[in-house]
Order: C-alpha cells, then sequence, then structure tokens
C-alpha cells in the first residue's frame, strides 16, 4: 500500500476492500482501490452505467469491524472503463474516523493529515 500528494491538495492512500455500489438502477459489486479524506476510487465491472453527477451509495461491510457496516453517499466525479472517481456527500462519524486513522498508518505522517483535516474544514 502506497501513498501519494496529490493535485488535489490532499494524500490519497492505497487500500482495498470489497463493496456495493447502491444506485437508482440496482446494486454492482465492486472493489475500493484508494481513497482520502474526501473521496474514493472504486473499480467495477459496469462503470459505464454511471455519468459525472450521478449519486450513489458505496457499502462497506466489514469496514470498521465486523458487525458495522459503512455507508457513504458520494457524487460520481469521474468515470474510465472500469473505475469510478467518487467525492463524499455524506459520511458517518465513524467510517470518517476510521478513513483518518487508516490515513495515519498509511501515510505515516499524522501532521500532514491534520493539517489538511484543518484545511478541509476551514474552506467549507
Amino acid at each position: 500500500m502506497t501513498q501519494g500528494n496529490e493535485k488535489r491538495g490532499i494524500s490519497r492512500a492505497e487500500y482495498q476492500i470489497d463493496c456495493q455500489l447502491v444506485h437508482k438502477n440496482g446494486t454492482l459489486e465492486g472493489k475500493l482501490v484508494n481513497f482520502s479524506l474526501t473521496g474514493l476510487l472504486i473499480t467495477c465491472e459496469n462503470s459505464s452505467i454511471f455519468k459525472e453527477g450521478d449519486s450513489i451509495d458505496i457499502v462497506l461491510k466489514q469496514f470498521i469491524e465486523t458487525e458495522f457496516i459503512s455507508e457513504i453517499s458520494c457524487d460520481v466525479v469521474r468515470v474510465d472503463k472500469t473505475s469510478l472517481g467518487l467525492k463524499f456527500s455524506a459520511i458517518d462519524y465513524d467510517t470518517l474516523v476510521k478513513l483518518k486513522d487508516l490515513l495515519y498508518q498509511l501515510v505515516n505522517d499524522n501532521d500532514k493529515i491534520d493539517d489538511e483535516i484543518f484545511n478541509y474544514i476551514a474552506k467549507k
């Protein structure tokens, strides 16, 4: 698992976990490939059914613990042949904290992540 700086000004980290994509046309299986504190990159076989601006819910089972299911509401910001770039529109506190903790581990620069969180909140 690697991390990197992005043109978005926020760290992204590679992290793979199975997920479900819930859309007005049904549910698809997918895989979370990487994430930041503002969005996700998901791969799925039928990404072409989505278009930029679509709303989608991502369901992560066993993300925090075996009895907890994370559901993140997102907007599609990028679509290509096999993947979707998603921006959070709503995320629960426990899932956001888990993402932050994972970034701490994967990026290995807590001060940088804390600064990114502060800057993101300050822009709101």
